[in-house]
């Protein structure tokens, strides 16, 4: 069975049958503790390509899912950055309109004596 595993992948996904029929032959003799662990591990094996495959697609939507936290959380720190903007601009008219006050009140009181 060794020299069977030790061939190449591809030859053993083409023709599965010679090591299939060796496992079948000794898994009776194993203990049923063993029995039960192998033939889940011998199934996930044989679907190795799947596996990696479903590995591989719950990693990318967790990659995309990151992705778009991410992506939420930096248009929110803008939606801040533009309010902090717009209050600046606004404080900035407000102060420019208050020297604007106080030169026409300078004005005034300058006419009225």
């Amino acid at each position: 069975m060794l020299q069977m595993l030790r061939q190449n992948t591809m030859t053993l996904m083409e023709d599965a049958e010679p090591i299939q029929k060796l496992f079948r032959k000794f898994i009776n003799h194993l203990s049923p503790e063993l029995a039960l662990v192998l033939t889940p591990a011998a199934f996930i094996e044989s679907n190795y390509i799947q596996v990696q495959s479903a590995k591989k697609c719950i990693a990318g939507t967790q990659i995309n899912q990151q992705a778009k936290t991410q992506l939420e959380v930096n248009r929110l720190k803008a939606k801040e950055i533009k309010q902090f903007n717009e209050l600046v601009a606004s404080s900035s008219n407000a102060e420019q309109s208050l020297k604007g006050m106080e030169t026409k009140q300078d004005r005034l009181l300058q006419e009225l004596n």
